[in-house]
């Protein structure tokens, strides 16, 4: 992404890239070895690791549309994805997780295959949504910019791994499993 525009929308292979690098930070070291392409209309290395890793998933017709700029439910579905692959535990009953995103207008937008996500990464402080006038949005079908998908990479980061000194609160990654209420 060093070359590009970051005002411009990210596409489902450079969103890759960041969960990737993501991971691989989190995780402390580079993914290696050899990977094997599971789309037909895409050979890239991210792509294929993120794939195997159960971060990102194709089409039903075996393609990963790596051009295609992002929705935001897909990258929510992404990094919801990562939490999992990184085995963080955010237990939200179906109630709780209606609760965290009844309060937006376009709630009923977001797909079911995204919500639970949505409401982790909400629970979480991740996201928070898109205010238009006074009025906050998730508008789960628009798109990201590239500033957009690094600034949650980096909240992510944040919230489950960040180093802190032991007279510091807990760090989140430590302590990522429990019920969440709305406001804590």
């Amino acid at each position: 992404l060093t070359e590009k525009d970051m005002s411009g929308n990210v596409t489902r292979l450079e969103f890759c890239h960041i969960a990737l690098n993501l991971y691989e930070l989190m995780l402390g070291m580079e993914t290696t070895g050899t990977y094997i392409t599971p789309f037909s209309d895409v050979d890239d290395r991210a792509v294929s690791i993120s794939q195997s890793l159960g971060i990102v998933n194709g089409y039903p017709d075996g393609t990963f549309l790596p051009d295609n700029q992002i929705s935001r439910q897909e990258l929510f579905k992404m990094l919801g994805n990562l939490m999992d692959t990184l085995g963080i535990d955010i237990d939200l009953d179906s109630e709780i997780c209606e609760s965290f995103i009844s309060d937006f207008p376009d709630a009923s937008a977001i797909q079911s295959w995204a919500k639970y996500s949505t409401s982790c990464l909400l629970a979480m402080g991740i996201v928070s949504g898109t205010a238009i006038g006074d009025t906050s949005y998730l508008d789960p079908t628009g798109t990201a910019s590239r500033t957009q998908a690094v600034l949650l990479a980096y909240r992510f980061f944040n919230v489950f791994f960040t180093d802190k000194s032991p007279s510091e609160p807990d760090n989140p990654a430590e302590n990522t499993t429990g019920v969440l209420t709305p406001g804590t």
